[in-house]
């Protein structure tokens, strides 16, 4: 089964990993919104911002390196 970057992330969030955890807390804090606001066009919007800039990427980036 396929899921998009927001579900990966609230996933990874779920579980406790770190990195994604650091990444949501931050852009909740900054816009000053309730953890339900990932369930929406701004929580898809965010998480592809974190998928290009997140630890899938860096994976990736190690990888091709």
């Amino acid at each position: 089964m396929e899921v998009g970057p927001l579900a990966r992330y609230v996933i990874g969030y779920a579980q406790g990993n770190k990195e994604m955890a650091e990444q949501i807390n931050f852009v909740l804090k900054t816009l000053d919104v309730p953890v339900t606001a990932l369930f929406s066009t701004l929580g898809r919007t965010a998480a592809r911002g974190w998928k290009r800039n997140g630890p899938q990427a860096k994976c990736a980036i190690s990888w091709i390196s």
